[in-house]
């Protein structure tokens, strides 16, 4: 199982019912480093959603989901806006915290609580390697 951090723009942040609603992720085509890391995505790996701040900055980590099934290509996206997106791939939400874990980032680098860098967030979606990064984000969904 691999983690990734996916972000949802504060202009975009209805198309997170869209997915809970047809329980599918779209991954934005626009970083090409984005794409890359969407075409690893495999049943079973789990995605950290994180809103971007708007203007009352209430940004964070949102949610976390468990991708069903491989992403590929996408042909079709049930959002406004279809045609900005990549990848998709079925998914399944795990939790949805309904408020969201705020974070700060100290000179635009890795942020203090979690240890997510800004990068991976201006990029849209990225695998993350470094396991204590996916422990830090761990902490806001225990099991049971």
């Amino acid at each position: 199982m691999r983690a990734f951090i996916a972000c949802i723009k504060a202009t975009r942040r209805s198309n997170w019912d869209i997915c809970k609603n047809n329980d599918i992720w779209g991954v934005p085509g626009a970083s090409n480093n984005a794409k890359k890391a969407a075409g690893m995505v495999q049943a079973g790996d789990v995605v950290f959603i994180w809103f971007a701040n708007g203007s009352s900055r209430d940004g964070g980590l949102r949610a976390k989901i468990q991708a069903s099934a491989a992403a590929s290509v996408a042909s079709e996206a049930p959002w406004p806006d279809a045609d900005r997106y990549s990848h998709t791939f079925p998914m399944k939400v795990v939790r949805d915290l309904g408020i969201c874990v705020p974070d700060r980032f100290p000179g635009n680098k890795a942020s203090e609580v979690f240890r997510v860098k800004n990068i991976w967030l201006n990029w849209g979606f990225w695998h993350i390697q470094d396991e204590g990064v996916v422990e830090n984000l761990e902490q806001c969904f225990p099991e049971g």
